[in-house]
């Protein structure tokens, strides 16, 4: 959030005495554990039959496990069906109920247009979907819920946009038209290039979006199979991956941000539970990440959600009244 401490003043520095030693710097603290909680992304109106939204039980369940903070994705052409249209209304009071169950156990969201730099087929900056449509969204929605989420996540893992400037100028002007109405909320902005961080600086090494309320936080996500896709379509022995491939692949994104002094955050990351081999690889990976704390804001391990018990990257648990832990939230929920 560009939480940049404040400089002593020069009256205060003539002011300490000399002989005294400087304080100990303190360790910045860990990232904060977050999780995504999927099923609102999927396409469709009827809630509960084509898509869904965290239940109680899905969100006590996670909470008694440490989690106070949700990545949420959404749907963008549910929620606005016309670009630069109005809002719909009855579904934006389906957020409002899921707010409200949030607000009872004391959690938050941080919703996340969950549509790859796209709306009805049309990539942002293209004759069919000018840039500005992406604010034309926002702003109505950052209006209407100011102060109400953690943060905003602009889009998921734009990619294969009409010109390298499509994704900054939408960003940009997403970004403004929040500004015109919440000064106050964390924006996060995800890459271009499905926001890889191991090419980070590759894709996005020049994106430089302008925050005046000093809240930006850039968002990359990171996968350990050998393609970076996510599928694991592969065991791990087939991947032929090694344990540390995860630190490295979030180093360049990590070395980017301190090179510049910006803000980050790793907006998606996870292992199968059908293989446990790739367990070590995760448990390297948040033991790396929980000494980024200087940059790193936080991270959301993809994913959870009523709905998503079969998904092997999922720690949802399985349907029943005997819900059982799935073997990556031991690594994810350990203390570091």
């Amino acid at each position: 959030m560009l939480r940049l401490l404040a400089g002593l003043s020069a009256l205060a520095l003539v002011a300490t005495p000399a002989c005294h030693a400087a304080a100990p710097s303190r360790p910045a603290p860990a990232p904060r554990a977050e999780l995504n909680l999927s099923g609102n992304e999927s396409p469709g109106r009827i809630l509960d039959k084509e898509y869904v939204l965290p239940t109680e039980r899905t969100l006590r369940y996670f909470a008694s496990k440490g989690f106070n903070i949700f990545r949420l994705p959404m749907n963008w052409d549910r929620l606005q069906p016309t670009a630069g249209g109005p809002l719909d209304e009855a579904k934006l009071k389906e957020l409002d109920a899921l707010l409200a169950r949030g607000d009872a156990l004391h959690l938050r969201f941080i919703p996340d247009l969950h549509e790859y730099g796209r709306k009805d087929g049309h990539a942002l900056g293209s004759k069919e979907l000018p840039t500005q449509a992406l604010a034309a969204f926002w702003k109505p929605f950052a209006a209407r819920y100011k102060g109400r989420f953690a943060g905003y996540d602009l889009m998921n893992e734009p990619h294969d946009m009409p010109s390298p400037q499509a994704w900054p100028t939408a960003a940009q002007q997403a970004v403004d038209a929040i500004r015109a109405v919440d000064r106050t909320t964390s924006i996060y902005v995800e890459g271009d290039n499905w926001s890889g961080a191991g090419r980070w600086k590759d894709s996005n090494g020049a994106l430089a979006i302008h925050d005046p309320a000093k809240r930006l936080i850039y968002s990359a996500h990171v996968y350990f199979d050998a393609n970076t896709s996510g599928q694991y379509t592969e065991s791990f022995d087939k991947n032929g991956v090694a344990v540390e491939i995860g630190v490295q692949r979030i180093a360049p994104f990590v070395a980017w941000l301190r090179e510049h002094g910006y803000k980050g955050h790793i907006g998606e990351f996870g292992v199968p539970k059908s293989d446990p081999k790739w367990l070590p690889v995760l448990d390297t990976f948040l033991n790396a990440v929980a000494k980024d704390g200087d940059v790193l804001t936080g991270w959301a391990y993809w994913t959870g959600g009523d709905w998503l018990d079969r998904y092997d990257l999922s720690v949802q648990p399985a349907k029943g009244n005997n819900w059982v832990d799935r073997p990556q939230l031991a690594v994810i929920t350990k203390k570091r």
